[in-house]
């Protein structure tokens, strides 16, 4: 009975971290010192974006739009410009352009938050941004975290989604 907090934990972590990888199980250690380390939690809010369920890249939701804009009607502005810039650019069939400018129109005067259009599914989608913090403030960057991809402070033309997958 003395391990069964530890069975519960590996049961949680079944799903989260793979076995055979000792950089994941490194990240989840360092993850879980800075929760000691920094036991407060600052909310930012929730923050929307776009997942597309396109049948030709098979059965999973990914993410068309980063989920990073402050409002959902910020995400639907975005596919919005996404689709009418596939009908004009992306198609030469005239009854794909129309149910697309009809998708638009629809975007324009309503709120929606799930279409499907030529077979692919769109969905406005939320998370909730956070911080860790203590009384000396928020957390640094940890040991573990990704570094970016071009380590620059220059704004780069077209910034890749923090949101793999």
């Amino acid at each position: 009975m003395a391990d069964d907090w530890k069975r519960q934990l590996d049961a949680l972590h079944e799903g989260l971290v793979r076995r055979e990888d000792p950089a994941a199980w490194v990240a989840e250690a360092d993850a879980v010192d800075a929760s000691r380390r920094y036991p407060n939690l600052s909310l930012r809010g929730r923050v929307f974006g776009i997942a597309e369920l396109d049948p030709a890249h098979g059965p999973h939701w990914r993410l068309l739009k980063p989920v990073v804009d402050g409002m959902p009607q910020q995400a639907r502005d975005g596919l919005n410009s996404h689709l009418w810039f596939k009908a004009k650019d992306d198609t030469t069939d005239p009854g794909a352009r129309r149910e697309l400018l009809a998708a638009v129109s629809v975007l324009e005067c309503e709120p929606v938050n799930e279409l499907e259009i030529l077979s692919i599914r769109y969905r406005v989608v939320s998370g909730e941004e956070f911080a860790r913090s203590n009384a000396d403030g928020l957390e640094p960057p940890r040991p573990t975290d990704p570094e970016p991809i071009d380590a620059s402070w220059q704004a780069r033309p077209e910034a890749l989604s923090p949101d793999v997958g």
